[in-house]
Parts: structure tokens; sequence; C-alpha cells
């Protein structure tokens, strides 16, 4: 068959036939405009999920940071005390 032939099939086709694979065509489009805007915007759902993870996390860090300071803190305190116990016992063995 030739081109002119295939091309003349076409145009002899039932104008129902033609206006239906258009209307296939536009709806597979909005089809695949619809899934990428879904796709998009479970992109953007997962990157704020991360970064609502990394913000958590964070916290947690600073948190932790927060109990480290603390215990140190007890620490210095319980060195301190140490120190005075030390120093009594010291006087006491004197006297």
């Amino acid at each position: 068959m030739s081109a002119t032939e295939l091309g003349s099939d076409r145009d002899n086709r039932p104008q129902e036939e033609t206006i239906e694979i258009k209307d296939l065509l536009k709806v597979l489009i909005q089809s695949q405009a619809k899934l990428a805007e879904a796709q998009a915007q479970q992109a953007k759902s997962q990157e704020n999920m991360q970064n609502q993870m990394l913000e958590q996390a964070k916290s947690q860090e600073n948190m932790q940071n927060q109990m480290l300071e603390q215990a140190k803190s007890q620490e210095n305190i319980q060195n301190q005390m140490l120190e005075v116990l030390k120093s009594n016992n010291a006087g006491n063995k004197q006297q």
C-alpha cells in the first residue's frame, strides 16, 4: 500500500472514529497531567515529611545536648561537694 493509499484510508474513516481517537487522546493527556500533578504533590508531601523528621532529629539532638550539659553541671556540683567533704575531713583530722 502506498503512502497516498494510507492517507486516503485515513480520510475515509468514519468521522465518529476520528472523534473517538481524539477524545481518547484528550483523556490520555488529561490523565497524564493528573498523574504528574499527583506525583508532584506526593514528592512535596515526602519533602515535608522529611523536613519534619529533620526538625524532630534536631530537637532530639538539642534535648540530648541539654541533658549532657545538665549531667556535666551535676558532675561539677558533686566534685565541689567532694572537695568540701575532703577539706572538712582534713580539718577534722588536724583537731
